[in-house]
């Protein structure tokens, strides 16, 4: 529906991703596309992680300020993919605010 309503109406579109069992990126972005962020370090795991190797040894409660948004912003054709952390931890929040430029 959104891509009829972004492509055809060229009307803008908002996507929020609450659904813990879909992963709302794997419906806008190729798997190819998603390989290159990920070997750049640009999904949602830079986000939400610090990077190092998780450890039952040692925790760490250093993660920093959270990163710039043109860090973990995607700019694709004629939308961004902005990646949020959620206020519930088991939700994953993903808006895609869609620009006609």
């Amino acid at each position: 529906m959104f891509r009829h309503l972004y492509s055809h109406l060229r009307k803008r579109v908002l996507l929020v991703d609450f659904d813990p069992h879909f992963n709302l990126t794997q419906a806008v972005v190729s798997q190819t596309d998603y390989e290159a962020y990920k070997a750049v370090n640009r999904t949602i795991f830079s986000v939400m992680e610090d990077g190092t190797a998780p450890s039952i040894f040692k925790v760490s409660s250093k993660l920093g300020r959270p990163p710039n948004l043109e860090d973990v912003s995607i700019k694709l054709r004629h939308f961004r993919i902005l990646i949020q952390r959620s206020i519930f931890a088991w939700y994953q929040a993903i808006l895609i605010s869609l620009s006609i430029r």
